[in-house]
Parts: structure tokens; sequence; C-alpha cells
């Protein structure tokens, strides 16, 4: 029994050059995997809400745009830009909404047009700060009213109407 100890810590040839094949296939399973990664990407794109909404009135008196959410996803709205054109007018709410605000399946939502605040629900102003400014809105004015997705900068929807 002895003797058969003895020969096997004598014998260590082997052991060198199998480790050494052993690292180089892990390096090259490691190098292939993060080429694989860079190649591929990294995870898969992000995709805009899907959201139906439109615009349900046009009141030229009070200058105020109604819109219908009718189905999809809820709207995050402090993620969303919201882009109003008017009569070759145009305004940027960028994000929409100040503070925490979801528009979901049936909620309306109400641009005023003069007084440049938006409402959802008939609740207080949402809007957050704008650039550009609106004329108000007269007869035969087409309103179109864009939302885009701030995260995936991809249009959400864009409504027209002709007052």
């Amino acid at each position: 029994m002895k003797v058969i100890r003895k020969d096997i810590r004598e014998d260590e040839e082997a052991v060198s050059p199998v480790i050494g094949v052993i690292l180089m296939v892990a390096i090259t399973v490691i190098l292939a995997a993060v080429i694989a990664a860079f190649v591929f990407g990294m995870g898969p794109p992000t995709a805009a809400p899907q959201a139906s909404l439109r615009i349900t009135d046009t009141d030229t008196g009070a200058e105020t745009v109604t819109l219908v959410h009718d189905g999809g996803d809820s709207l995050d709205l402090t993620d969303v830009k919201l882009i109003v054109d008017v009569g070759g007018t145009r305004a940027t709410w960028d994000p929409l909404a100040s503070s925490t605000a979801n528009m979901s399946v049936g909620d309306k939502m109400v641009i005023d047009i003069d007084g440049d605040t938006i409402k959802l629900n008939g609740g207080s102003d949402i809007s957050s700060t704008k650039s550009g400014s609106l004329s108000g809105i007269a007869a035969g004015d087409e309103v179109t009213v864009t939302f885009v997705d701030k995260i995936s900068q991809k249009k959400i929807a864009e409504l027209s109407a002709r007052c």
C-alpha cells in the first residue's frame, strides 16, 4: 500500500498541462460570451406604451381641446412629452406632468389653450414647464396633439382635428 501512495505523489507530470487546457477553454468561453453580448445587444429595446387616445372636442369659445383614453396601457404622464400644434403655433410640455399622474382607460384630459393648463378628469392643473406659446383656437384651425414617450423617444399617439 505504501508503494502505491508513493507512486501517486511522485507522478505529477500531467497536472500542469491539464490545468492549462482547462484555463484556456474557460477563457475562450468567457470571451465568446462577452463578444456575443455586444453583438446581440444587452437586452431588448424599450418599447413605448400602447394607448388608444382620441380628440373628443375642440371648443373655440373656451379654447380647449378634450382628449379621452379609450384603451391600452396606462400612461405615466411624468414620462410623456406633449406637443400641441394649433394654427401654425406650437407648445411643448416636457414632461407633461410635474408630479405623479397617470392617464388610464376612460380618463379625460382637457388642454386649455388660452390658459396654458392641462387638467386630468376635471382635477387641478397637472402641467409642468411649457416651452413655446399657442395663439388660441379659431374656427377652421387644425389642432394636432402628439404624445411622445420620453424613455424610448417614440410616439405614443398623434391626434388631429379641425375646429
